[in-house]
């Protein structure tokens, strides 16, 4: 099957092998708690720190969320050849084993999954006047129950749908957008802000 490139999925053929990525709310849940999905999204979309060592940090992080994004978005496919994965050492130590994928692509591809999957990759809408709202958490489950009651579908098929495609049935069918709101670009930032402040705080802390 064809990935739907324009909803998110994302399909890889290698060697006569096929993996299709989707960034499902099923998916998305996955990655870890509402807050982890979060702090994911900030890791992933978010800018390198000046400082040197804070930059190191913030670049091994944001590639071991960007794994834990992609195998997620796999579901039961095995993606150990195509990404790698921590493998343990003789020393005691888990190190990471490279795959085929090299670690930019990797990186940009789980980018790619949290837009469509978290954010929704679709243009913000003016009449949203919601300001710098700092988003904490991403409850799936919210999303998935304003789909079956405002949209009359399953829950099979509400776990399905991208945020990609959420949001836009959503405008499609209720201009503006009923029940849970598509985040903006303000949103976005302020997420972005509050990483910042954490990051500081943190480094303050090492001192």
């Amino acid at each position: 099957m064809p990935a739907l490139t324009s909803v998110g999925e994302v399909g890889i053929e290698i060697e006569g092998r096929s993996y299709l990525l989707r960034p499902s709310l099923f998916h998305i849940s996955q990655i870890g708690s509402p807050k982890e999905i979060i702090e994911a999204t900030a890791l992933l979309l978010g800018d390198e720190p000046a400082d040197p060592l804070a930059a190191r940090a913030f670049r091994r992080e944001r590639f071991d969320r960007a794994l834990t994004v992609l195998y997620a978005c796999a579901g039961e496919q095995d993606l150990t050849e195509l990404l790698g994965g921590m493998v343990p050492t003789g020393r005691g130590r888990i190190v990471y084993s490279p795959g085929r994928m090299p670690m930019q692509e990797i990186i940009a591809l789980a980018k790619a999954m949290i837009r469509h999957g978290v954010l929704g990759d679709v243009e913000p809408e003016e009449v949203d006047k919601r300001g710098g709202e700092f988003l904490k958490e991403f409850h799936c489950i919210q999303y998935v129950g304003t789909a079956m009651a405002h949209l009359g579908m399953g829950e099979d098929a509400a776990w399905n749908l991208t945020m990609t495609t959420f949001v836009r049935v959503m405008r499609s069918k209720y201009p503006p957008p009923a029940g849970p709101k598509p985040h903006t670009a303000a949103d976005y930032d302020a997420t972005m802000s509050r990483l910042e402040q954490i990051n500081a705080a943190r480094r303050s802390g090492k001192k």
